[in-house]
């Protein structure tokens, strides 16, 4: 339901998905053939075929540096992002939200992103837009939650990747990463560029 009332996925089932019959599974269902997307689904076949259906424009040449900033109301969310964000700067990253981005702002964004800080969370699979260009990915990490996904996608494209564990402030799931630790990943990434 959650996905559903998402406005990203709402633009792709009226816009390029359009042509298949979408149902919010509320009912048993008499059906021929049905297509299920499933978490770990990250071969590159399914990533690629995704992106066609979606007729994501070609990812583009570009030096771009983005931090996708998620908001403290999310769970996972960085309680120090102020400390962070003066670094983010000075290394020539823009913030982005992707919950107040289209879908086809999201296409654009990450097919332009060269190099991506982010905390773990469902916006980085929008890494699939890059596909073509090259890319480096360095993901934060709270200590109770840590899942590969998206170290899996950048290894099977070839992006690049790190990851910084941070540790836990404020709520249950509230994290902060050290500034430090994070200039260092990304003058880590820089040397891989």
């Amino acid at each position: 339901e959650a996905l559903w009332r998402q406005p990203f996925f709402q633009a792709a089932v009226r816009g390029p998905l359009s042509q298949r019959n979408w149902l919010r599974h509320t009912a048993v269902l008499d059906i021929r053939r049905l297509i299920v997307a499933v978490p770990m689904s990250l071969q590159r076949a399914n990533l690629e075929y995704s992106r066609g259906l979606l007729d994501a424009p070609a990812a583009v040449p570009s030096e771009r540096r983005i931090f996708v900033d998620r908001r403290p109301s999310h769970s996972r969310s960085l309680t120090n992002a102020s400390e962070l964000l003066p670094v983010l700067r000075a290394e020539g990253f823009e913030s982005v939200d992707v919950d107040g981005l289209s879908l086809h702002e999201q296409m654009a964004v990450f097919g332009s992103a060269r190099l991506v800080v982010a905390n773990h969370g469902a916006a980085l699979a929008n890494l699939v837009y890059r596909l073509g260009q090259p890319a480096d990915l360095v993901e934060l990490f709270g200590p109770r939650f840590i899942r590969p996904h998206f170290a899996w996608m950048a290894q099977t494209f070839g992006f690049g990747y790190d990851a910084l564990v941070g540790d836990t402030e404020g709520t249950e799931d509230g994290f902060r990463i050290n500034p430090d630790a994070l200039r260092r990943a990304i003058q880590r990434a820089e040397k891989a560029i």
